[in-house]
């Protein structure tokens, strides 16, 4: 059974209602699986962790919600490493604190985990139209990037929606474009 592994936001867990529906929506077809980590988690220990675990399969999905929007492309950049394909969905990612306009204080223990990511490339980017806590005008996208935009907030409330439009994504094939794609979709 191929793998889906959801890396959650910062301080949720996989108690968190995107991962409860990702479960009842694709547990059926995956083995869907969602580390915990908290703000005292190693971070180079969970990913090379996961990366040893899951080096060894043909492909993959990775969704990364937020901050591990960050840490699910560095996961997807080791395994690619190990020639596994995987397929990188981020919802609305944190790729660099500069897109940080949450006036909550990030962990400063985190923020060496934190890549800088100023380009994304070969991945899907769901992004919130109303989102408080980061500014998606600052990600520059490269090659085979698809955008869909929702109207939605940071933390996306209206969850079967998001599962509709990763069922999408997830159905579709991969595509070697080299522009990027804008989707828009509005939630209601």
């Amino acid at each position: 059974m191929k793998t889906l592994i959801y890396l959650h936001g910062l301080g949720s867990s996989a108690a968190s209602r995107k991962f409860v529906s990702l479960k009842e929506v694709f547990g059926s077809k995956y083995n869907v699986v969602c580390p915990e980590w908290t703000y005292k988690t190693s971070i180079c220990v969970m990913l090379g962790n996961l990366s040893r675990q899951y080096e060894i399969e043909k492909s993959i999905i990775i969704i990364g919600s937020s901050t591990c929007g960050n840490f699910a492309y560095q996961l997807r950049e080791r395994l690619r490493l190990d020639g596994v394909k995987v397929k990188l969905i981020l919802i609305n990612p944190l790729l660099h604190l500069e897109q940080r306009t949450s006036q909550r204080t990030f962990p400063s223990n985190l923020e060496g985990y934190m890549s800088e990511i100023k380009e994304v490339k070969d991945c899907s980017l769901i992004l919130s139209n109303e989102d408080e806590a980061i500014d998606h005008s600052l990600i520059s996208r490269g090659e085979n990037v698809k955008a869909i935009n929702i109207d939605d907030n940071h933390r996306v409330k209206n969850v079967m929606k998001l599962m509709s439009i990763i069922k999408r994504i997830i159905k579709k094939k991969r595509s070697r474009k080299k522009d990027s794609i804008v989707v828009k979709i509005t939630i209601r």
